[in-house]
């Protein structure tokens, strides 16, 4: 992975409930590291939605379509499936949503085509069995921002991701239900980025209390992110409230 003086670099994006803002926070990191990386950022998005950010529609093989492949297939062919977003950041998608999965060609350059034991590969997916991704994102010389999403999606737990992040990223909002579902949880995170909501009663000294985790960002619900994910221009215009409030945490 990424080395910055001598340390490799995988951050864990994940939250304990759907619409935290955990891909536009995994977005907003990917783009900020990628302006220091020499060979860009490595943006893993396993829940399918950071390409809209970037004006792009989702790609249609990802990881899925490689872990359905099964051990033998190349490590340059999950490469092959990623795509160029813009502003240094490379994406791997989720893969395919649909019953039958894929399975790879032999060679990187040929399509991802339909297997007949499809459908059981991509239930070994949903089980979170991504040692194997992680093996490879390990020997990868980028940095890399994994968008988890909420902390069960269709891969799982994501186990073997959160273990190997050097840093795993809870996104939450002041929420007394989400709080409640991060403490409970079996998944501790190293930081959390609080997305702030005017009229909670729930303040950032009190999450770090409950949690026993250091709030590494505060963000104010801003306008200016909505307009940013809905024109689709994360790669040219990242709202100056991400920039400022997660500098520090890339």
């Amino acid at each position: 992975m990424f080395l910055l003086k001598g340390a490799r670099m995988l951050i864990a994006c994940w939250s304990v409930k759907g619409g935290a803002g955990t891909t536009v926070v995994a977005a907003a990191l990917a783009v900020l590291l990628a302006r220091a990386a020499p060979h860009g950022v490595l943006l893993v998005d396993l829940g399918g939605d950071a390409a809209a950010l970037f004006g792009h529609d989702p790609p249609a093989q990802g990881v899925t379509d490689w872990l359905g492949a099964g051990p033998a297939v190349s490590p340059d062919s999950l490469r092959a499936l990623e795509m160029a977003l813009g502003a240094g950041v490379q994406l791997l998608g989720p893969g395919s949503v649909s019953p039958e999965a894929a399975s790879l060609a032999a060679t990187p350059s040929q399509p991802i085509h339909k297997s007949a034991s499809a459908e059981g590969n991509r239930c070994r997916c949903r089980d979170g069995d991504l040692s194997r991704l992680v093996e490879v994102l390990e020997a990868d010389t980028r940095p890399i921002v994994v968008d988890m999403g909420p902390i069960y999606n269709s891969f799982g737990s994501c186990e073997a991701v959160h273990k190997a992040a050097t840093k795993s990223i809870l996104v939450i909002r002041p929420c007394y239900l989400a709080v409640r579902r991060a403490v409970s949880g079996i998944r501790r995170p190293s930081a959390v980025v609080v997305i702030d909501e005017p009229g909670r009663a729930l303040r950032i000294d009190d999450i770090e209390e409950v949690l026993g985790v250091p709030v590494c960002a505060r963000l104010d619900l801003d306008p200016a992110v909505a307009r940013g994910v809905d024109s689709g221009l994360f790669g040219s215009r990242l709202p100056r409230s991400l920039e400022r409030g997660l500098r520090h945490v890339a």
